[in-house]
């Protein structure tokens, strides 16, 4: 699967650091569209291309493309590896969607929804399976890393499912968000940079930060999802607001939680949680803990010192907190 070297990659000097994550998720889509050609003789062929195709962010295999070059060696180099964290970030949303009887993702209908649990739960295997055998032309190391991290997304979503409003706390939360989430961002940034023979300070400052940024993009994607579209998943952990409003409201509060959480509840209904987070500052609380995790985010790319590409870390910052760039390219 070669890439166009007199084409993008040759001009990526020359564009802006917010055209650059554009052209990373260009030549990812571009490569993930000729991998799924190759499985066209696969029984279970619609389902990959439906689920590999679905519109997404790229953040993971953009943090491999992002994290090699950080280390000195090339996008083409590593792409195949981007590819492979695609997969199985790719795989956990159709098993996700499953466990949570969502009928769609990203617009579109999933897996189980268009033909049935069963098969989503092939297909999910289908493309863990898949995502090794990519991984598996970059050396042990990586492999035993990609094994691993699979490990540690199914023991998140084990705590995901297994715990009821009563039994959270926030620790346990964040302890889900971190292998749930944030293992699959650290896997990418620091296999992308192994990839390339990167020393292990590098390895380690590139995988601390991108677990420290997965986990801050969860918080703010699960506040998102309560206080701008006034939608919670009825099954698994309940979000950090929540949580948070659980744990700090009064007796009729917390039961108006417990129902939202275990019957079908109205619009009208989260929206008047969502009132409750915004008059008990559940919001800005939860806003403080994203910017705490960006920050530490951030502390981790200074033992990077001056090196190629280190800004467009900062422009993934920017995607959590619009405002946050500013004050890393000013040093304020």
């Amino acid at each position: 699967m070669a890439c166009d070297k007199h084409g993008a990659l040759s001009k990526m000097r020359d564009i802006s650091l917010a055209d650059r994550l554009s052209v990373y998720k260009e030549l990812i889509d571009k490569a993930l569209a000729e991998f799924i050609m190759s499985l066209d003789s696969s029984k279970l062929y619609p389902q990959l291309r439906h689920a590999l195709l679905s519109p997404g962010k790229r953040l993971r295999p953009i943090l491999v493309l992002l994290s090699a070059e950080c280390a000195g060696g090339s996008v083409e180099q590593v792409l195949q590896l981007a590819l492979s964290v695609e997969l199985i970030h790719t795989a956990t949303l159709v098993h996700d969607d499953i466990i949570d009887e969502d009928e769609v993702r990203r617009g579109l209908p999933t897996v189980h929804k268009l033909w049935s649990s069963e098969i989503a739960i092939l297909t999910g295997d289908a493309l863990i399976a898949l995502s090794i055998k990519l991984a598996s032309s970059y050396g042990e190391e990586i492999l035993r890393k990609t094994a691993e991290t699979a490990l540690m997304l199914c023991e998140g979503e084990l705590i995901d499912i297994s715990a009821g409003i009563k039994d959270v706390s926030e620790e346990l939360y964040i302890d889900m968000v971190r292998r749930k989430s944030a293992s699959l961002f650290k896997l990418a940034a620091e296999i992308g940079a192994l990839a390339v023979k990167a020393p292990q300070p590098l390895v380690h400052a590139l995988g601390s930060f991108a677990e420290y940024y997965g986990v801050a993009y969860q918080i703010k994607d699960d506040l998102e999802d309560l206080v701008e579209k006034s939608s919670i998943s009825k099954r698994g952990m309940p979000p950090l607001p929540l949580i948070a409003l659980y744990n700090r409201g009064d007796d009729r509060l917390r039961r108006k939680v417990r129902d939202a959480l275990s019957n079908d509840t109205s619009k009208d209904s989260l929206k008047e949680l969502t009132k409750a987070v915004r008059a008990y500052g559940i919001d800005k609380y939860c806003l403080s803990k994203v910017e705490e995790y960006l920050w530490k985010a951030v502390e981790s790319l200074k033992a990077l010192g001056k090196r190629p590409h280190i800004e467009c870390f900062y422009q993934m910052v920017k995607l959590v907190n619009p405002n946050f760039h500013s004050k890393l390219v000013t040093g304020n």
